[in-house]
């Protein structure tokens, strides 16, 4: 499935749901846009109607441990030449590139977005699975990954911005900015903050 042909298919459930659905591209790295279904107060909501109707069966949100964020995703070749990108575990990922490289660069770019999203949203981050024959591992960059295990923390700690704010001794504005993927943070901070929380922020070394 193209990019294109993704946006038409959640235009089309948007408008079946009753859901508002809009591109905004000033919002997204590279060629990437950000695409909103349904508002910011209704983005729970919106979001189960996604999942639900891609794949059926699926309950209600819940939350998962997510302690390494890097995804398995599946490069198709297109027939225009190139591939297809898509995450099993992440849905709203679709994206591609003209060569292998190309096509995995773009897809830890559109996993950034969709992390922002999920984020912003206030979701449950999903458990990653494990990669299938022929998939590949990517990671969303290390300062989205340092925000993500935050967001991730404050939940499983059932902890408020206001909550952490206070713990951390500054105002709240901060720990807002600390979790807003668009907004450059100090890896440092965001550990303290982790640490806070009874848990550790974990940066690693592996082979590209």
């Amino acid at each position: 499935m193209t990019g294109n042909e993704f946006i038409r298919k959640l235009k089309a459930l948007g408008k079946l749901r009753g859901i508002s659905v809009s591109l905004n591209a000033s919002r997204g790295k590279g060629s990437h846009q950000t695409l909103y279904f349904g508002s910011r107060t209704e983005i729970r909501h919106a979001a189960w109607h996604v999942l639900a109707a891609w794949y059926p069966g699926f309950g209600p949100l819940k939350e998962y441990k997510v302690e390494r964020f890097e995804y398995a995703v599946r490069l198709k070749p297109a027939d225009e030449g190139g591939f297809v990108v898509s995450c099993r575990d992440l849905p709203q990922l679709v994206t591609q590139g003209d060569d292998l490289a190309q096509a995995l660069v773009e897809a830890a770019d559109a996993m950034d977005e969709v992390f922002a999203a999920y984020m912003q949203g206030g979701l449950p981050m999903p458990a990653p699975s494990r990669p299938r024959k022929g998939e590949r591992l990517v990671s969303p960059p290390a300062e989205t990954v340092a925000k993500a295990a935050l967001h991730v923390a404050m939940s499983e700690a059932g902890f408020t911005k206001v909550q952490l704010a206070k713990r951390l001794g500054v105002d709240e504005k901060e720990v807002r900015r600390m979790l807003d993927p668009h907004y450059g943070s100090k890896l440092p901070r965001i550990a303290e903050a982790i640490g806070v929380l009874g848990r550790r922020l974990v940066i690693g070394l592996e082979a590209a």
